[in-house]
């Protein structure tokens, strides 16, 4: 996953530390919509848990993965609902193409 290249300490650090987000992000009609974009470091993908429940689905068929902790990755298909709950430790798999996502806070 490193693209070929042998990863130093020092990369490492800087990989885990970098904070910037492979998204862009708006509102519209109650919703969160992220733009996730694959020319984004590979890195950026991180493992993370999400402050409230959240229900996530793409606004299109797509090529990218989404994976729950312990589960097998599973394509992403337009329409398909996800339930995450608050805590649940997940991650998205980049591919090729841009995709779309919209997000529903369980608050």
């Amino acid at each position: 996953m490193n693209r070929g290249k042998r990863l130093t300490a020092s990369d490492l650090i800087r990989m885990m530390e970098d904070n910037r987000k492979p998204f862009k992000q708006w509102k519209k009609d109650g919703l969160i919509v992220r733009e996730f974009f694959p020319n984004a470091p590979w890195w950026l993908f991180k493992w993370h848990r999400d402050e409230c429940d959240r229900v996530i689905w793409a606004t299109h068929d797509s090529d990218w993965y989404f994976q729950f902790e312990d589960e097998k990755p599973f394509r992403l298909q337009k329409g398909q609902k996800i339930y995450i709950k608050e805590g649940v430790l997940h991650r998205l798999i980049p591919s090729k193409t841009k995709l779309i996502i919209k997000i529903k806070e369980k608050l």
